[in-house]
């Protein structure tokens, strides 16, 4: 009885996330790595013998596409914690976005930390990386925010 708590939220999130005027079109995209190693551990390539925990180091990787997807920005994240002087960071370059995110065909992919998100407003396409996931619900299967961050170095504008 308490699962259909955080289905009833899930599938109206999505309803909404689907149907809301301010929504925004996306292309969601998971980093691959493509380096191979002769040894591997658990199926992942290694560095020097030693299994690799993250793969942010990796330099030999692509992007590959999930699907599209579409998106509502619900408010702005903090950040972080400016010790100098106890404030919040305010700084436009270090704002997150907490976002709902649905596919546009349900069960195509989920995203996860780390996945690129391509905002398309108008002709410019906004880079952004989920940094994180957070929600309201602790019950299983769970609701799901996601917080992004712009990527500046990979902007394009026409």
């Amino acid at each position: 009885m308490l699962n259909s708590v955080p289905l009833a939220i899930r599938r109206s999130a999505r309803v909404v996330t689907l149907n809301h005027p301010n929504r925004m079109d996306c292309t969601v995209y998971r980093k691959v790595v493509t380096r191979t190693a002769p040894d591997t551990l658990g199926g992942l390539p290694t560095i020097g013998g030693l299994g690799i925990l993250s793969d942010e180091d990796e330099t030999d990787f692509e992007y590959q596409p999930l699907g599209d997807g579409s998106l509502v920005m619900i408010g702005t994240y903090q950040g972080g914690f400016n010790s100098d002087d106890n404030s919040f960071l305010d700084n436009p370059n270090t704002a997150q976005q907490e976002v709902l995110l649905e596919p546009i065909t349900e069960g195509q992919f989920t995203p996860q930390k780390y996945d690129f998100v391509n905002v398309t407003i108008g002709e410019a396409v906004l880079p952004y990386e989920i940094t994180d996931i957070t929600g309201t619900v602790n019950i299983p299967p769970f609701t799901q925010k996601y917080v992004l961050q712009l990527r500046d170095e990979l902007v394009q504008m026409p």
